[in-house]
């Protein structure tokens, strides 16, 4: 395929082959590749407004935890999780909304209501709603999760490597200034789904990774694909945490509740 030919195919991915009339330089052709995969894979995310999941979950950390439990989404405004040890008693209950953190522990009587100092706190790492919902959905996350990014001018910035199932991105950046160290993101994409596989990140400042793995996409309601293995595991220079959690009977757009209280007296955990 001659370079003219190439510009040609690749101005059409982006829709250019309509009425309005785009001009391409062949320099510009990387950033239209990146910028064609980046719409591809957000159009992949799905547009469902709910998500409804029972999970087994092993979370490790100090020791070893073997739970169940139920995960409900409210896109862009509710995350509602329950924790079931044994015997179908509820131990835990947990909602984020976009900007506090709400958990309830049944067995030691006592709650948290506060903002996401608490993540940080138990992660290693400072996240926000919109971060916490990616992890679940499996969409992209760029650090640091608290400030604003322009998506595409990132992926503009990223390497690609295409192999024979897969697309990898990687991408490196200063954060601070007189810093030598800098952050590193790896993104892989199955190209059967164009759902993440793998997202990587190192802030090698601050010693900070945060490694996470999807697997076994199934499909569900005959439209999305969700993969029902989701491997989280974070790292700072204190702490190592983590989570494996399994998907069963994932449910979309159906409608659900939230339901929270706290007993009044429960112990309230400082911020």
């Amino acid at each position: 395929m001659n370079k003219y030919l190439y510009i040609a195919v690749a101005v059409c991915i982006l829709g250019a082959c309509t009425h309005t009339k785009l001009v391409v330089k062949p320099r510009e052709i990387k950033q239209i590749e990146r910028t064609a995969l980046l719409d591809t894979i957000i159009k992949h995310f799905g547009d469902y407004r709910t998500v409804n999941s029972h999970f087994e979950v092993e979370f490790k950390a100090d020791k070893k935890y073997n739970v169940k439990g139920n995960l409900r989404i409210q896109r862009d405004s509710i995350i509602w999780i329950n924790i079931t040890p044994a015997f179908g008693l509820e131990a835990f209950r947990l909602k984020l909304t976009r900007d506090s953190v709400y958990f309830v522990n049944k067995l030691g009587k006592s709650y948290y209501a506060g903002n996401y100092a608490i993540v940080r706190l138990l992660t290693g790492v400072d996240m926000n709603y919109q971060t916490v919902q990616a992890l679940f959905l499996n969409e992209l996350i760029i650090y640091p999760f608290t400030h604003k990014t322009d998506t595409a001018a990132f992926f503009r910035e990223m390497n690609v490597n295409s192999g024979k199932n897969e697309i990898e991105l990687t991408h490196k950046k200063m954060l601070r200034k007189n810093d030598t160290l800098s952050v590193q993101h790896k993104f892989v994409f199955d190209l059967l789904y164009y759902r993440l596989s793998k997202t990587k990140i190192n802030d090698n400042y601050l010693g900070t990774k945060l490694e996470l793995k999807y697997d076994n996409y199934t499909v569900f309601n005959s439209a999305y694909y969700f993969p029902t293995s989701q491997n989280f595991e974070v790292e700072d220079k204190h702490n190592k945490v983590k989570i494996k959690l399994q998907h069963n009977n994932v449910q979309f757009n159906e409608e659900q509740n939230y339901p929270f209280t706290i007993n009044e007296k429960f112990t309230r955990i400082a911020p």
